[in-house]
């Protein structure tokens, strides 16, 4: 008996072109009315700073220094040259205001939305479903974080690699040569280069492999010998298509281990966590990232992983329940999707893609201390649109009057996540409407009250914002930022013994933690005791020496009470950093002619 066949992927009509340009009109001003708002925005005290503001590479605009910099330096445990380069372009060319970046950004995603058109298109013939994906990837809420937030153009830029890789591999397969494949891994390494979650790219090529291009020849899923009229390559042994995907695997292990390497201890080792808890985290994952897809309600700028969350998440989460719920769902869905792949091949693809371009974020590896983010959804949720939307059309578009009714269901879920969407951007406007949300929408959250706390400090709100930062402490004692930024606060008006005791905790709870090093080692020179100043200022400097108020500071201490040789090497750093600083320069000057003639 004949093996079944899978249907022929939807060929485009004449009028298919016309239909994408409209589409991408659409897309493209509805990604306009929503981001409008974002170039009266600042930046935020959420990573903005360290990436941005204070980067001194960036700030210089596109230097020779700065291009070499990006490429061989880490900032914030990252390396991703192409995003730095592109903030540093922004300062060259719009000066060091917040309101162009974002602008930058609202253009970005308007371009990768408009590519989605085109891109499944050309991979699937289908220009009405490619659309409707793409406007409902452009409008969702999740998108507003890796738009409105300056830090993030590095998932936008990602993402315009990737779907340029997709259109690029489109290209290679209607008439395959070195030349064209090039192309693919060219693109591929760009985006790479601007984050590195992409790396699942090669596995999305090959779940589109299977559908829509139906290039493997496996039994389980034979594609229809006929002539595809959109002229893509014919089925493949599955050796050759696995072999022609070496070289991008090649590229994306590149990556992966200068992700980790940059990521340093960053990396939380897992080594004692239990087998299950590990496989519990991830599903429990998947299931929040469906759940705030369905349901957009409560976003926040950071959802706070719960202390000792990945040893304990199987008892914590089983006598609330949410842990049974979480396997449920997942095993649920994988049963219905591997029941229906042999039919319905795009939900096999559209799912796997989902789950598969989650797994550098879903905590296998955790980094960072977030249970989630919504940022990660940016290009998962692509796979998802593809899953709903073909799914959809498939039980509705043949019936009678089965159109009307999916094109109702576009519009109204289209005009109800851009109502939801259009509030979450305006929470990015500034660092205290972000993490008021954060607080009112999450639980013990220190990281949203330390920067809610900023946000009052800088409104003068003194009082408010040494609450916040003690709520903070309550929350988690050993969480030093907020240390560090209650010490400042009380040593700023005499309250030294606190401040000390804070920056000392500080300092003991976060071994990388450079300011509670310079906070320490600052108020004790200023409090008359250099003997036990020097040993936090000479912490700070090895964790930090591109800081040249901390140089300066140890230089002055290390020529009055240590090393003279010492002080003169981290007073010639100081003006190298800061050449305008006469003080430091006096100072040297000083010393050089008291060794000369001492």
């Amino acid at each position: 008996m004949a093996e079944p066949t899978l249907p022929s992927a939807p060929v485009d009509r004449p009028s298919g072109r016309g239909l994408a340009a409209a589409a991408s009109v659409v897309v493209a001003g509805l990604v306009a009315v929503l981001y409008a708002q974002v170039h009266r925005f600042g930046f935020v005290s959420f990573d903005d700073p360290y990436y941005i503001q204070r980067n001194p590479w960036v700030q210089g605009g596109l230097t020779w220094e700065g291009v070499t910099r990006a490429f061989t330096g880490v900032r914030m445990n990252n390396w991703h040259p192409l995003t730095w380069l592109s903030h540093m372009l922004d300062v060259e060319l719009f000066g060091p205001e917040p309101g162009p970046a974002h602008v930058v950004n609202a253009v970005l995603h308007g371009l990768n939305a408009v590519l989605v058109v085109w891109v499944l298109r050309a991979l699937t013939g289908a220009t009405a479903r490619a659309a409707a994906v793409a406007l409902l990837f452009a409008v969702h809420p999740l998108r507003a974080e890796s738009v409105a937030w300056a830090t993030e153009r590095k998932d936008l830029l990602a993402a315009l690699f990737f779907l340029l890789t997709l259109g690029a591999w489109a290209r290679y397969l209607r008439r395959p040569d070195a030349r064209r494949y090039a192309l693919v891994a060219v693109s591929f390494a760009l985006g790479l280069l601007c984050k590195s979650t992409i790396i699942t790219l090669p596995a999305v090529l090959l779940l589109l492999d299977v559908w829509p291009l139906r290039r493997i020849d496996l039994p389980v899923l034979r594609a229809e010998p006929t002539d595809d009229p959109r002229g893509l390559a014919p089925p493949r042994p599955l050796r050759v298509v696995l072999l022609e995907k070496v070289p991008l695997l090649l590229l994306s292990a590149g990556s992966a281990s200068m992700t980790v390497w940059a990521a340093g201890d960053r990396v939380t080792s897992s080594t004692d966590i239990p087998f299950a808890n590990k496989l519990a985290t991830p599903a429990i994952g998947w299931t929040l990232y469906l759940r705030k897809t369905f349901l957009p309600d409560d976003l926040a700028c950071f959802y706070p992983l719960p202390q000792g969350f990945a040893d304990r998440v199987l008892d914590d989460w089983t006598t609330r329940g949410a842990w049974l719920w979480a396997a449920l769902v997942a095993v649920t869905l994988a049963v219905l999707v591997a029941s229906f792949a042999r039919r319905k091949a795009w939900l096999f693809t559209g799912w796997a893609w989902f789950l598969g371009m989650l797994v550098p974020v879903i905590g296998f590896m955790q980094v960072g201390s977030q249970l989630l983010a919504d940022r990660f959804s940016y290009l998962p949720h692509l796979g998802l649109g593809v899953a709903l939307v073909w799914t959809a059309t498939d039980l509705l578009g043949t019936r009678r009057g089965g159109r009307v009714v999916l094109g109702g269901a576009l519009v109204g879920a289209v005009v109800a996540l851009s109502l939801v969407t259009h509030e979450q951007v305006g929470t990015w406007r500034n660092s205290y409407l972000l993490f008021k949300r954060a607080v009112d929408v999450t639980d013990d959250n220190p990281l949203a009250r330390h920067h809610l706390g900023l946000a009052l400090e800088r409104r003068d709100d003194v009082e408010g914002a040494r609450a916040e930062f003690r709520r903070a402490l309550a929350i988690q004692p050993s969480y030093a930022p907020a240390a560090e930024a209650l010490g400042e606060s009380l040593a700023s008006t005499g309250e030294l013994d606190e401040a000390e005791t804070l920056f000392r905790g500080a300092a003991a709870a976060d071994p990388s933690s450079f300011e509670a090093r310079y906070r320490l080692g600052a108020l004790l020179a200023a409090d008359g005791r250099p003997a036990e100043a020097l040993p936090p200022l000479r912490e700070a400097v090895a964790l930090r020496p591109s800081s040249p108020e901390c140089a300066a500071l140890l230089g002055r201490l290390e020529a009055e009470h240590g090393d003279p040789a010492e002080a003169q090497r981290l007073l010639r750093r100081a003006l190298d950093l800061r050449p305008d600083d006469r003080d430091t320069r006096a100072l040297l000057q000083d010393l050089r002619r008291r060794r000369r003639d001492g």
